[in-house]
């Protein structure tokens, strides 16, 4: 779709990989560790699609890297995935506070509005293995989902990137995406449906005469 394909791409249209750690716990029925306790523990090596669990387990990960000069006075994002919910960690002196959630639904943290080439970027990550539903998949859900579930390490740890962000494509992508689901919502015969149908078109239509980098997978 126009949404899938050009929209979200936009939004971060270039990034680089982080370099990814991760300290796993597997006792579900033990305290889970304190940030603090987490940066003196061992820390192993993980790359995209590495699996972890069980269900209700926690795992840390650690995330470093430094701006490329392409990235140099740009608006950068931080973006990770642990296939889970998780929760992103700071340092305030000594002391760790918690600065989002990710989940399904939300994967970056902005990070920069102007970036500095070579500035150094180390983030910390609790992901606990359950969804914002608990552990099952809907009936709606593809089979790999209730494969993946069901299986002994249903974590996947997905991507952790730096991500330039465009503030005006994200804008037009959830204005887009508000439009769209406003619209299926709508009698399809309505004057309403009809007349936010045709804006929606001519939105489309609009980028698509004005042509822009649109990647959908540019990794620098």
């Amino acid at each position: 779709t126009f949404l899938r394909d050009c929209l979200d791409p936009a939004v971060f249209p270039l990034w680089v990989p982080l370099e990814a750690s991760a300290q796993q716990f597997t006792d579900v029925k033990a305290e889970p560790p304190k940030a603090a306790e987490i940066v003196s523990g061992t820390f192993t090596p993980v790359n995209p699609g590495w699996g972890w669990g069980p269900k209700w387990s926690t795992c840390w990960f650690r995330l470093r890297g430094e701006v490329p000069a392409e990235f140099a006075g740009k608006r950068l994002a931080f973006r990770f995935s642990s296939g889970t919910e998780a929760q992103l960690w700071a340092r305030e002196g000594s002391a760790f506070v918690p600065l989002q959630g990710f989940d399904v639904n939300r994967d970056a943290w902005p990070l920069f509005d102007a970036a500095v080439a070579g500035a150094g970027v180390e983030m910390l990550i609790e992901a606990a293995c359950n969804h914002p539903f608990g552990v099952l998949g809907f009936e709606w859900d593809p089979a790999e989902v209730h494969a993946r579930w069901n299986g002994e390490h249903p974590g996947r740890f997905e991507y952790a990137q730096l991500a330039v962000h465009d503030a005006r494509a994200w804008e037009l992508r959830h204005c887009y995406a508000f439009a769209l689901g406003l619209l299926k919502e709508l009698p399809e015969t309505s004057n309403r449906a009809q007349d936010l149908l045709g804006s929606l078109r001519r939105a489309t239509n609009a980028v698509i005469a004005r042509p822009r980098v649109l990647p959908g997978d540019s990794k620098v």
